[in-house]
């Protein structure tokens, strides 16, 4: 996949070109690809965020109300 932008990862989830979760495991794909050697990111809720995921996918099928950064996976820093 190229590099999009959020509002671009947003605008694919909402038409339903993309579900919630094929972005999720997208991004934890690339994670545990790449963090062995940066290693920036000290806990991964990889269960959780597919839990998630499933539930947003949900919601936007049964029509439920979706947040502007729906389907958009972050990360935060720790520093926070």
């Amino acid at each position: 996949m190229q590099p999009q932008s959020a509002v671009e990862i947003h605008e694919q989830f909402i038409r339903g070109q993309r579900s919630a979760r094929s972005i999720a495991e997208h991004f934890l794909g690339v994670i545990s690809k790449h963090d062995n050697q940066i290693q920036s990111f000290l806990s991964v809720f990889a269960d959780r965020a597919l839990k998630k995921a499933d539930e947003l996918d949900q919601k936007r099928n049964s029509s439920g109300s979706l947040g502007k950064l729906a389907g958009v996976p972050i990360a935060i820093k720790d520093n926070i």
